[in-house]
């Protein structure tokens, strides 16, 4: 006798599709899963370059610094008004690489050496792949995003 009972009461538990165990732990996932878009979403608010919301327009600019076939990449923060040679020196300070350079009346830009190399004729700068003259890196704007490659061949 106490074995059908058990199975009468078995078979109820598996009828019922209101189950309130179950109703609260669909609950409970579904609050959870919607709290944890709300926070990524608001995270990525308040974070813009955080590596949730890593986007070529996040603040940032990469410079490649490409000399005795080595590569170095430096990537920082850009700020209003800032210059290729602007980076170029954060970069070198940062990478503890000496540079010198000239600004003449004109503003023009004149690199006397890059480290240890005093030859710097074979000196070629590119913005986003487009050639840049020396003469002009005091006057070239960078924005987020941008990819600068400085090569000393």
């Amino acid at each position: 006798m106490l074995l059908s009972e058990v199975r009468v009461f078995s078979s109820k538990i598996s009828r019922n599709p209101f189950n309130k165990e179950l109703v609260t732990v669909q609950a409970l996932l579904g609050i959870t899963a919607v709290l944890i878009v709300v926070f990524l979403s608001w995270s990525s608010a308040l974070h813009p370059n955080s590596k949730i919301n890593n986007r070529p327009d996040s603040g940032t600019a990469t410079l490649i610094l490409a000399f005795d076939n080595i590569e170095r990449t430096f990537e920082g923060e850009t700020t209003p008004g800032m210059t290729i040679l602007d980076a170029m020196v954060v970069s070198t300070k940062a990478g503890k690489i000496s540079i010198s350079y000239w600004i003449n009346n004109k503003n023009e830009t004149t690199v006397k050496a890059l480290d240890d190399h005093k030859t710097i004729s074979d000196l070629t700068v590119y913005l986003n792949s487009r050639k840049i003259n020396i003469k002009e890196l005091n006057k070239t704007l960078i924005k987020p995003g941008d990819i600068i490659k400085v090569r000393l061949l």
